[in-house]
């Protein structure tokens, strides 16, 4: 069987969407981690399904992959990792507050909520944002 031609499409949709990307919009992404960081503050992440994953990748990826070599390291927290206090928060208060519920009174004015879904429509990332956003 000869996979050339579906592997090519799929490369090329690729490199579409690497070059559709929005630089400024990447830029000050990393600035705002880049001054919470600096600010010596939390970055907390969160999403659902393999938006979850990514939450779970980019926390890992930066408390010990860039933060290795670094005097001060970076204090990433995702929220969707326990799934004890998600499954707790689910039951008793609801899965629309799931991560709300997590930042509620953490949360300061130098941290950061990094908030991830594909489709934007996640009531209860909404609702993380909406809180990370009236804190400051």
């Amino acid at each position: 069987m000869d996979f050339k031609k579906g592997i090519k499409e799929y490369y090329e949709r690729e490199i579409r969407a690497l070059k559709d990307l929005d630089l400024d919009s990447i830029n000050e992404s990393m600035n705002a981690i880049y001054e919470t960081y600096k600010n010596g503050g939390t970055i907390y992440v969160c999403g659902n399904g393999g938006s979850a994953s990514t939450a779970s990748h980019i926390q890992n990826d930066f408390n010990k992959g860039v933060s290795e070599h670094l005097e001060e390291k970076f204090n990433f927290h995702s929220l969707s990792d326990n799934i004890s206090t998600i499954t707790a928060i689910a039951n008793d208060i609801g899965y629309e507050e799931i991560f709300k519920f997590q930042i509620e009174n953490k949360i300061t004015d130098n941290d950061l909520l990094l908030a991830i879904s594909g489709s934007g429509n996640s009531v209860n990332v909404i609702n993380a944002a909406i809180y990370a956003k009236k804190r400051g």
